[in-house]
């Protein structure tokens, strides 16, 4: 991880968002699995990307 370049880190307020988004009635559909910021359909639901 140390090696990585920073532009290749996902910014800090994603996993932050992912985890208020996590405790909400929106992710239910999800519990008990896993979600990945890499799955673009994820961002998309937590208003990351257009």
């Amino acid at each position: 991880v140390s090696k990585l370049d920073w532009s290749d880190h996902v910014p800090p307020e994603w996993p932050a968002k992912a985890l208020l988004w996590m405790c909400s009635p929106d992710a239910d559909e999800y519990i008990g699995e896993e979600i990945s910021l890499r799955d673009e359909g994820i961002r998309q639901r937590l208003g990351l990307v257009s």
